[in-house]
């Protein structure tokens, strides 16, 4: 076969896309922010808003619709799909869009020898193994090209032998490269994934920049970029030969795993940043070659122990470094090295340091601003929802438990609580090239203060009780401020107190204690038979179960949530049908502050009561019937 390219007109941009936006749609009566359009997509409907980010949910039933913003659901016999925004408001004020994607489908393929395929752009191909390109034929290149919004970029199949992918840009592609040809060169791409609610969700084995799968055989990637992904790249494949050098991979849960065979492969001269594993692997052929890596922010310090020792007790990675690389601008995507990185010193017989990116001069980080964010200190604590993550082995592994971390509700703005005026805080200030050599500190609406840099500082509150906002930059020694970091201090000198008295419903079955409270707090209730009680109620904890495969395990989330207003059920056998029980509510805030209230009793006894609810059921006198829920 002769040489074919590919490629646009000379001036012109060629974008193959599988998407429809959709501009127009017809509300949906007595569903507010429901919008219908009389066509459905040819597969499982994926909806997404470009300009907000946010990936639609699929349901099951237009109901479900009408009570989660950001969903969909295709109703085919109807020919009618449906949708909710966001934030209810007409799909023309928003880039709405959906997939025209089908399983195992594409929008380009190239079964040719000899071709090249050379600057195009797909978009928006999405839905089950759907690709953007699939390459299988001998002897083909693929140059220049961009993707964006993919399930899959590039794929390549059986007959794929001799090909090369370089110069390509990977933009939120949940799959990137994915092959099972034979001797597959990639150099110089980028696939950066960004985990936010926009991320297309796929199996976590598939969660890989560049996969290279039985039945394939060889592989060589060098000077690429990867960003986001569960894996930077994943070797389960036939034996052949794999060479990954010279490559950056930040803010990967693994940067390179190995599975399978690896004699006379080379893993060497990579840059691997904030990583839980930087190179998984557990067995070592002959002629692997695995060193003059440089690895920085190990996620979890005792995995790098672990896979270290694993390393060299296979007499390898000598002359692996841990060691802050110092790109010019990660804030930026400028992931180049400047002249005193420990990078440039790891380089191989032709003089290339580690990494994808060579050097820049100073100059190129003399506009970047600090990075900054706040820490505290013991005087003051988060208030809000909080709890426990652990993590449960699973038994055929062991089983255990362990303790994962502390949780925080994530909001925009950290908030802490204190019970004094004055409360410690911490800028931590970093500024790649240079010093920093002050602070601008603005407490609620006082007047803003320009102090010298100090790594504590102490801030002193407006004497009342209240939320304050704190706001703090830092400044480095060529005179750039850094973006302001915010957090909300509450100060809270008096315990909660109950509103009104508690309301207590009772039946042959037990008791119910209703109560509010006039803030955020916890809440227990102590009964018994006399006023000494002897037996305490306390709240329930939301708890959050997710099990993942690849895991071997389940992650639980243990949260404890304040509240204003509750309902703590006592129901037998704790109590006895017709004994009267004594209780004392105690109320608690997250700073330590008590109140209780009087001590009050209730008869265990009365009839029980159905109560009907519904969605479309209102709280009123008489409700609660099946007639009037």
């Amino acid at each position: 076969y002769p040489p074919l390219v590919i490629r646009a007109a000379q001036g012109e941009t060629v974008t193959l896309f599988q998407s429809v936006r959709v501009d127009q749609a017809e509300p949906v009566p007595d569903a507010p922010g429901v919008y219908r359009v009389g066509r459905v997509p040819p597969g499982e409907p994926n909806m997404w808003e470009r300009d907000t980010r946010l990936r639609y949910v699929t349901l099951s039933t237009k109901g479900s619709v009408a009570a989660y913003p950001a969903s969909c659901f295709a109703d085919p016999d109807a020919n009618t799909l449906y949708f909710h925004t966001s934030d209810g408001q007409p799909a023309d004020k928003h880039q709405v869009f959906f997939s025209l994607g089908v399983g195992n489908g594409r929008a380009l393929g190239i079964y040719r020898p000899n071709t090249t395929v050379e600057g195009l752009r797909f978009r928006d191909c999405i839905g089950l193994r759907t690709h953007a390109l699939v390459l299988n034929a001998a002897n083909l290149t693929v140059r220049r090209c961009h993707f964006e919004n993919c399930d899959m970029g590039c794929g390549l199949g059986t007959y794929a032998t001799d090909n090369l992918i370089e110069d390509c840009d990977f933009r939120d592609v949940a799959q990137g490269i994915r092959s099972v040809g034979k001797k597959l060169t990639v150099r110089r791409c980028r696939l950066v994934k960004i985990r936010d609610r926009f991320l297309y969700r796929v199996y976590p084995a598939v969660d890989t920049g560049i996969y290279t799968y039985f039945p394939a055989s060889g592989t060589t990637i060098t000077e690429t970029f990867v960003k986001g992904y569960l894996q930077g790249f994943r070797v389960k494949a036939a034996p052949g030969k794999y060479v990954m050098r010279h490559n950056t991979i930040v803010d990967c849960h693994t940067g390179v795993s190995w599975v399978t065979d690896n004699a006379d492969s080379d893993t060497s001269f990579n840059v691997i940043v904030n990583a839980e594993d930087f190179i998984n692997i557990t067995r070592f052929d002959s002629g692997f070659t695995l060193d003059h890596n440089v690895f920085w922010w190990p996620r979890d310090p005792r995995v790098f122990q672990q896979r270290t020792e694993v390393i060299r007790g296979a007499n390898r990675g000598k002359f692996n470094v841990l060691a802050d690389p110092r790109f010019v601008n990660p804030e930026r995507g400028d992931y180049r090295l400047l002249p005193d990185s420990p990078a440039l010193a790891v380089k191989d017989a032709d003089g290339r340091p580690a990494g994808a990116f060579g050097p820049a001069p100073t100059e190129a980080a003399k506009e970047i601003a600090p990075s900054n964010a706040l820490a505290f200190e013991a005087d003051t604590m988060p208030y809000g929802a909080h709890g426990e993550e652990t993590f449960d082995r699973d038994p055929w592994l062991g089983g255990g438990t362990t303790r994962v971390r502390q949780l925080f509700k994530h909001e925009a703005l950290v908030k802490r609580l204190t019970g004094q005026r004055r409360a410690a805080l911490s800028p931590r200030a970093f500024d790649t090239p240079g010093q920093i050599v002050a602070t601008r500190l603005t407490i609620a609406d006082q007047p803003t203060q320009e102090l010298p840099y100090s790594f504590a500082q102490t801030i002193e509150l407006p004497d009342k009780d209240g939320d304050y906002r704190v706001r703090v930059q830092v400044k480095n020694d060529r005179g750039v401020w850094s973006e302001p970091v915010e957090a909300v201090f509450r100060l809270d000198r008096q315990p909660p107190q109950l509103v009104g008295e508690p309301v207590v419903t009772a039946s042959d079955h037990g008791l119910v204690v209703a109560f509010q409270s006039d803030e955020p707090c916890l809440a227990t209730v102590a009964f018994g038979p006399t006023e000494k009680y002897g037996k305490v109620a306390e709240m329930p904890k939301f708890v959050k179960r997710s099990w993942e495969s690849s895991e071997g395990g389940e992650r639980i989330e243990t949260w404890t949530i304040p509240r204003t207003d509750f309902a703590m059920a006592i129901p037998r056998p704790q109590v006895g049908t017709g004994e009267r029980i004594h209780l004392r509510v105690s109320l608690k805030d997250p700073g330590g502050l008590q109140a209780e209230s009087r001590d009050f009793t209730a008869v265990v006894q009365g009839p029980s009561r159905t109560l009907f609810v519904s969605p479309q059921g209102k709280d009123a006198p008489g409700h609660g019937t099946k007639q009037a829920p």
